[in-house]
């Protein structure tokens, strides 16, 4: 069994953990959101270290070993080239944010010495998942749902299965070249 951890970045954090070994295509098993907001409320403490305190205690008791994310600074780049951001501010804080995520995501990995994988570019996750590498974000829900039948319609959760299931499929792929097969 592989445990892999697939994270969509940002202020309501989507996470899927998947088991790359059932199946021909592994299976996502859980799918959620964290709110970063509440939770660093409830602990009087700042988002990020919200974020480091559920990171340690779910990496250790789900017994993750893979971890990967969808590349937050080009999703960021993507989204302002859509529909842009109201000031640079405000740019500049989602790009704080994004990029203290990652940092609290990936020293947790490396502290539970994870196999951390290169963060996946949101184009290249839109055309693993969709086929389209401009997919929209209802496009990407609905695949996630049909793909890995889940109920939820979040899109944060979504992304983070699409990012899981991309992640399974690396591990997998590397697992078969040990053995001799190259797909």
């Amino acid at each position: 069994m592989t445990i892999v951890l697939g994270c969509d970045l940002g202020a309501h954090l989507g996470y899927a953990l998947g088991d790359s070994t059932k199946g021909n295509n592994g299976e996502i098993i859980e799918c959620d959101v964290l709110e970063l907001e509440d939770r660093a409320k409830r602990l009087r403490c700042s988002r990020a270290t919200a974020l480091h305190v559920w990171a340690r205690d779910f990496l250790k008791e789900k017994g993750v070993e893979v971890f990967c994310r969808e590349a937050s600074i080009e999703a960021l780049r993507q989204q302002l080239n859509q529909r842009g951001y109201k000031s640079e501010k405000d740019l500049g804080r989602s790009l704080e944010q994004h990029s203290g995520y990652a940092t609290v995501l990936e020293v947790q990995a490396e502290i539970r010495k994870l196999t951390i994988l290169k963060p996946i570019d949101p184009r290249a996750l839109k055309k693993f998942a969709t086929n389209n590498g401009n997919a929209k974000k209802d496009q990407m829900t609905r695949a996630a749902q049909l793909l890995y039948k889940l109920t939820t319609d979040n899109e944060n959760a979504c992304d983070a299965a699409h990012v899981c299931a991309w992640a399974m499929k690396q591990v997998r792929n590397e697992a078969l070249k040990y053995r001799g097969v190259d797909w």
